[in-house]
């Protein structure tokens, strides 16, 4: 059987992929410009990114999904048949209303008396920062649980808040919202974010395709949080 030919600018082929609502806003809109400028007629269904996103790409309910390398064995074994590259890295910071905090650094002593707003992801059943709290020895008082990283940065204006987001995040909203970033002062894990796919379509041309633009999108990522 020969490989049927795949055309990017004629293909009307669609993709399911599992993404954050952080991947939503920091990184989707490279990858689609990418898309619609080369492969106009190629659409792509997102969902969101839970624990059962492994599960999912094994039972071919999704094609693609994409998360941190360091959270993936944390709520979920990558089944043998997955593969996986990586797209680009990140970092945890800080970010506050810059007109209701005057201050230029974030200290420790700070952080911890200040009130947070904090993300618990849909099927984790815990928040992103508990971990490095829970290693750290400390409690800082929790004021707003939000769904996704996105509205707890969209939290922030005209409170005394502070939300600790991925730093590519907060740069692409802080063009928008009177936020101020400062480094997070406990020692945090870089993130590692990486696209999975299953290994079936490894011959697809067209998943392929999509594939690469994955990873140009991650390296556009890349260069505008240099």
């Amino acid at each position: 059987l020969t490989t049927p030919r795949f055309d990017p600018a004629t293909s009307r082929r669609r993709f399911r992929v599992a993404l954050s609502d952080y991947a939503v806003t920091s990184f989707l809109p490279h990858l689609m410009s990418r898309l619609l400028a080369l492969a106009p007629g190629i659409s792509m269904e997102v969902s969101d990114m839970t624990s059962a996103a492994f599960s999912k790409l094994e039972a071919g309910d999704l094609e693609f999904s994409m998360q941190p390398s360091s959270w993936r064995l944390r709520h979920e074994d990558v089944p043998v048949g997955v593969r996986t590259t990586p797209l680009f890295d990140d970092e945890f910071a800080c970010a506050v209303d810059c007109s209701v905090h005057r201050f230029d650094r974030m200290t420790r002593e700070r952080y911890v008396e200040l009130p947070h707003v904090v993300t618990r992801l849909h099927g984790w059943g815990t928040t992103a920062i508990a971990d490095v709290w829970n290693r750290e020895g400390i409690r800082p008082r929790v004021a707003l649980v939000a769904p996704g990283f996105t509205s707890a940065l969209l939290a922030l204006p005209g409170t005394p808040l502070v939300a600790t987001v991925q730093r590519a995040l907060i740069r692409r909203l802080a063009r928008s919202l009177p936020i101020a970033v400062f480094d997070c002062p406990l020692p945090m894990d870089p993130l590692h974010q990486e696209l999975y796919w299953h290994s079936r379509l490894e011959g697809d041309p067209a998943h392929r395709f999509v594939r690469e633009q994955f990873v140009l999108a991650g390296q556009d990522v890349s260069d505008a949080t240099a």
